[in-house]
């Protein structure tokens, strides 16, 4: 039950972030994709390592939630430039691609 109730919260509020602040998330989205590690032992580069690259609901049988986060898609970029900083360029002109 608990759990239900956390998965209407959270498709609720990605749902008002769409449609009261979607230049806000539009400025979010292309921050993520345009960023690049300098470091590739940095505290935050290996904290982007530690992305999941799956969603911890699917693992214990429950539905994805994440995709119900309007940022899950750059989120998982971030978190691939991470893993393969040596080629993070080509990834960032992929991701503008699509």
């Amino acid at each position: 039950m608990l759990t239900f109730l956390l998965l209407i919260c959270v498709a609720f509020v990605a749902k008002v972030e769409l449609i009261f602040a979607p230049e806000l998330l539009k400025q979010q989205k292309l921050f993520l994709v345009n960023y690049k590690f300098r470091n590739p032992n940095g505290w935050f580069c290996r904290f982007c390592r530690s992305i999941p690259s799956e969603c911890p609901a699917q693992k214990i049988g429950l539905p994805p939630m994440c995709k119900l986060n309007p940022l899950f898609d750059e989120i998982i970029l971030l978190q691939m430039k991470a893993n393969d900083v040596a080629h993070q360029d080509e990834l960032i002109s992929m991701a503008s691609y699509l």
